[in-house]
């Protein structure tokens, strides 16, 4: 991958970070008014609610993935503060500079949608429109960041291999 389209790529992961974040505290605001005194907050294996907090709890997910998904681009900025699992040498940092880069932004921009979803899923479950939180996309989402860990170690270890 060029340097242009490593920087496309990142690019296209932030923007699409960003929107992220501003759908969750624009839908969060367009429905507050809406929300009940007490809404809830946690939600068990089956998807059923089993804690309940005050309706300004729903601004917790907002600023939460707000607060990480900054961090995170932070960081993303000294990626030699970062483990990485292979021994950076010369030869190699720029390629797993990027690599890294470009791993943790995308498990940031993954994290902030899921985030949205369980905002939205909260909201729609107290406006009826919805039975419960499903384990489904909790399932989906460690799958896939599992699976984008494994990948990103692949192309780690293997940098010498795939480069031939």
């Amino acid at each position: 991958m060029t340097k242009n389209n490593w920087a496309s790529f990142n690019k296209a992961i932030k923007i699409i970070g960003y929107i992220a974040i501003a759908s969750l505290f624009i839908i969060t605001t367009f429905y507050y008014p809406q929300l009940p005194d007490t809404i809830p907050i946690h939600f068990n294996i089956k998807g059923e609610p089993d804690g309940f907090g005050s309706k300004n709890t729903i601004w917790v997910m907002p600023f939460i993935a707000l607060g990480c998904f900054l961090l995170i681009n932070f960081l993303n900025k000294s990626p030699h503060l970062l483990n990485i699992p292979v021994k950076i040498t010369e030869e190699n940092k720029e390629y797993q500079y990027r690599l890294i880069s470009k791993s943790i932004l995308v498990f940031n921009c993954i994290t902030t949608i899921f985030l949205f979803y369980i905002n939205l899923s909260i909201i729609k479950f107290v406006l009826g429109e919805s039975v419960g939180m499903g384990t489904f996309s909790v399932i989906i989402y460690l799958v896939s960041i599992i699976l984008g860990m494994a990948y990103y170690f692949y192309l780690s270890f293997n940098e010498k291999k795939l480069k031939k």
